[in-house]
C-alpha cells in the first residue's frame, strides 16, 4: 500500500469513527446532544495511592476487618437475652421507627393537632395508619397554597421530642414539624428557616446516627437503599462491632465465655476493656458532633469499628475557644472534657464511667443511681460519696442528688424548648466558665481539631482543615465567607497537588477559588466531574462556577444532568432556573419553576421566578396571580416585592 493509500484510509477510518460516536451519542440520548466535559489533556491524572485501611492495621480487633460479618440483635438474644430485653427500653435502641407506629409519647398532643407559626398553619394527621405533616398559607380562612406529605420515619426517641422524616425515591427530607416531649407540644423543628419547608436533605451523618444499618446507594451522595429491621435503632453491633464470628464461635463452643472469665474475648469488642482513646471513640462517633466533621481522605464514616481510633476515619473540628460560646455552641463530650473530673482522671473518667449503655435508670431510682457513680470517685466509704458541704435543707430540697447541684439541666441550647444536662460538673454550682469571647489573633483559625495528633501527616490534616474551612464558609456573610475561603486555599492546593484525584478536596478547593480565581475553580471542578460523573455536589459546584463565571450557556446543560439525577431536592431547580433566568428563557424557566412548584408548593423564590417568567411572556393575568400568593408568603418583605415587579415593566 503506497503513502497516498495509507493516508486516505486512516482519514476514512477517521471519519468512520467520528460518525459512529455522534450516532452512538445520540441513539443514547434519544436524539438529544450530550453533555460533553472538555478534556484538558494537561489536566489528566493518575490515581493516587490509597491511604491504609485502619481496620487492616497489626493489633486491631478480630472483628474489626473490612469483610467481618454484621448478623444483627436478634443473634445476641440466645446467650444474653437479659441484657438484649433490657437494652430494648434505652433511648439509644430507640432512635427510628416507621412513623405507622403510634408513639406514646405523642398522645398528649392528640391524634391529630395544628398549630401556627411564622403566619403558617401546620397540621399533624393520622389517617389509615399513616402520619401526614401539611403546611398551609392561609388568609381570611382560605388556603391559599398547601404542602403536605406523608411521614416515613421518627427520628429520636421521644424522651425529649421526635422530628420525622419524609422519603421520596431513596432521599430523606426533614419536615418541619416536630414533637417536643418536655412542653408535650407540637412546633418548627429546630433549626428550620422560613423558607425550608419540606427540603431539608438528610445526609449520611444523620442516619448513620439515628439507624442501626443505613446503606448509600454510592458514595458521593445522599440517596439510600431502603432501610430495613436492622435500621430500627442503634443496635449491639454499633458498639462491640461485627458480631459474626462471636455468634459462631459460641454456638459451636461449651463453657463459660472467656470475657466471664476475667479474660477478653478475641471475637468481640468490649469497650469497657479498652484504653481512653478507643473507648470514647465508641461513644464519640455519634455523640461528639463538633463544629464540622471531614472524612480523612479514602475512608467513609460507615468504616469505623468499635476498638479503633475514631480520628483514624473522619476528623473532628471545634469552634476555636475563643469563639465558642460557654453552653450553645459546645457538646457535651467537650464539656465533659473540659471538667477537673476527666482532667484530673488522665482521662480514665467518661461517658461509661456514669452512663451505663445497656439500661437507663427510672425516674424514681436516677437520683440514687448517679449519686453511687460519683461515690466510686468521691468516697469516703466504696460506692458512698462524701457528705456533701452544702447546707443540709438545700441537699434534701433536690433528694441529695450531686448531679442537680453540680451538673443541671440548662435551657440555653441550640434546641427549642429542650433543656440538656451540663457536663462541665463544676465544683460550685453557680460557678461560670470564665473563658470569655476574644477576637482571633494572628495565625489563628476558626477551627480546631478535636484531638492533635502526631499520627497524622502534617499535608492530611492541612487537607482536613481546608475542607472544614470552606464548608463553614458556605453559611457564613460573603466577607467572612472569603476570609475563610483564602485561608483554605493553600491549604488544599497542596492537598491536591499531592492527591490530584481526591475528591473532596477538589470539590471544596473549586468553591474556595470561584470569586478569586474563577477558570482555575472551573478547571479543577471540570476534572472531578471526568473522574466521578454522578458526584451530584461536584456537578453542582461546576455549573455553579460557570455560572458564576458569566457562562450560563455552558452551566444550563450541567443543571440539567444534576436535575435528573436529582428531582426532588430544591438545590438543582433553583440553579437551573436562576441560569434560565440570566438567558432570558422564559419558556423553559416557567417549566422548571412550575416543576419545582409541584414539588414544593411554599417555595418562594420559585414562585417569584414563576411571575417573572409569564410576565415576560405576556400573560400578565397569571403573573399577578402568582405575584399575590407572593406578598402572602412574604408579607415582612411587601414594599420590596411591590418595587421589583413594578420594575419588570420597565
Amino acid at each position: 500500500m503506497g503513502v497516498t493509500q495509507m493516508k486516505r484510509w486512516l482519514i476514512l477510518c477517521l471519519v468512520l469513527l467520528f460518525t459512529t460516536i455522534i450516532l452512538l451519542s445520540r441513539l443514547a440520548c434519544g436524539g438529544q446532544p450530550t453533555v460533553v466535559i472538555p478534556v484538558e489533556e494537561s489536566d489528566t491524572v493518575q490515581p493516587s495511592e490509597a491511604p491504609p485501611d485502619p481496620r487492616l492495621a497489626a493489633g486491631v480487633p478480630r472483628n474489626a476487618r473490612p469483610d467481618a460479618v454484621f448478623v444483627g440483635d436478634t443473634a445476641c438474644v440466645t446467650c444474653h437475652e437479659e441484657i438484649t430485653k433490657r437494652y430494648q427500653g434505652h433511648a439509644m435502641a430507640n432512635t427510628l421507627h416507621p412513623a405507622v407506629i403510634v408513639d406514646p409519647h405523642e398522645k398528649s398532643g392528640g391524634k391529630d393537632a395544628t398549630f401556627q407559626s411564622g403566619g403558617m398553619a401546620f397540621s399533624i394527621r393520622r389517617d389509615g395508619g399513616h402520619l401526614w405533616h401539611r403546611e398551609d398559607l392561609v388568609r381570611d380562612g382560605k388556603c391559599l397554597v398547601s404542602e403536605g406529605k406523608r411521614v416515613a420515619l421518627g427520628i429520636g426517641s421521644g424522651r425529649r421530642g421526635r422530628s420525622y422524616l419524609v422519603e421520596n425515591d431513596g432521599r430523606y427530607y426533614q419536615s418541619p414539624i416536630s414533637w417536643f416531649a418536655s412542653k408535650g407540644i407540637w412546633d418548627i423543628s429546630p433549626g428550620f428557616g422560613a423558607d425550608r419547608h419540606f427540603s431539608r436533605a438528610v445526609n449520611s451523618q444523620c442516619l448513620y446516627c439515628h439507624a442501626g444499618e443505613s446503606e448509600i446507594v454510592d458514595s458521593f451522595n445522599p440517596k439510600f437503599k431502603p432501610l430495613n429491621e436492622k435500621s430500627r435503632g442503634i443496635g449491639c453491633e454499633r458498639c462491640h462491632g461485627p458480631a459474626g464470628d462471636h455468634v459462631t464461635h459460641w454456638l459451636d463452643h461449651a463453657g463459660p465465655a472467656p470475657s466471664e472469665r476475667g479474660k477478653p474475648d478475641p471475637t468481640i469488642v468490649n469497650p469497657g476493656r479498652l484504653q481512653a482513646v478507643p473507648r470514647d471513640s465508641v461513644c464519640n462517633q455519634c455523640h461528639l458532633q463538633g463544629a464540622i466533621r471531614v472524612e480523612r481522605r479514602g475512608r467513609e464514616q460507615r468504616e469505623y469499628r468499635p476498638g479503633l481510633d475514631l480520628a483514624e476515619f473522619w476528623t473532628v473540628f471545634l469552634h476555636h475557644p475563643a469563639l465558642a460560646d460557654n453552653f450553645k455552641a459546645v457538646g457535651q463530650v467537650e464539656q465533659m472534657e473540659s471538667s477537673q473530673c476527666h482532667q484530673k482522671s488522665s482521662g480514665a473518667l467518661g461517658c461509661i464511667t456514669c452512663h451505663d449503655p445497656h439500661g437507663e435508670p427510672s425516674p424514681q431510682t436516677r437520683d440514687v443511681f448517679y449519686r453511687q457513680k460519683c461515690g466510686q470517685c468521691h468516697a469516703g466509704t466504696p460506692g458512698k460519696a462524701r457528705d456533701c458541704s452544702a447546707p443540709k435543707p438545700d441537699r434534701q430540697a433536690l433528694n441529695d442528688a450531686c448531679a442537680r447541684c453540680h451538673m443541671p439541666k440548662n435551657g440555653a441550647t441550640d434546641v427549642v424548648h429542650v433543656s440538656l444536662t451540663d457536663h462541665r460538673i463544676a465544683k460550685k454550682p453557680d460557678e461560670k466558665n470564665s473563658k470569655a469571647k476574644r477576637p482571633l489573633r494572628q495565625g489563628e483559625v476558626p477551627l480546631v481539631r478535636y484531638r492533635e495528633s502526631s499520627q497524622i501527616p502534617v499535608e492530611a490534616q492541612d487537607r482536613d482543615l481546608g475542607i472544614g474551612l470552606v464548608r463553614q464558609s458556605l453559611n457564613q456573610p460573603p466577607e467572612i465567607a472569603g476570609i475563610l475561603q483564602k485561608l483554605a486555599t493553600p491549604m488544599l492546593g497542596r492537598a491536591v497537588g499531592i492527591w490530584p484525584d481526591d475528591a473532596s478536596a477538589l470539590a471544596q478547593l473549586g468553591q474556595g477559588l470561584r470569586s478569586t480565581n474563577p477558570e482555575e475553580s472551573i478547571r479543577l471542578l471540570r476534572r472531578l466531574n471526568r473522574l466521578h460523573p454522578g458526584h451530584e455536589e461536584g456537578l453542582y459546584k461546576l455549573a455553579s462556577a460557570l455560572f458564576f463565571a458569566e457562562k450560563p450557556v455552558e452551566a444550563e446543560p450541567l443543571a440539567r444532568r444534576l436535575l435528573e439525577l436529582d428531582p426532588v431536592s430544591s438545590g438543582p431547580y433553583d440553579l437551573l432556573s436562576a441560569i434560565q433566568l440570566d438567558l432570558k428563557d422564559w419558556p423553559a424557566l416557567e417549566k422548571t419553576t412550575r416543576d419545582w412548584l409541584k414539588m414544593h408548593p411554599l417555595t418562594l423564590v420559585a414562585r417569584q421566578r414563576l411571575v417573572e417568567a409569564l410576565y415576560r411572556q405576556n400573560q400578565s393575568d397569571q403573573a399577578r396571580k402568582e405575584f399575590e400568593t407572593v406578598l402572602e408568603l412574604d408579607p415582612a418583605g411587601r414594599q420590596e416585592r411591590v418595587l421589583w415587579y413594578h420594575g419588570l415593566g420597565r
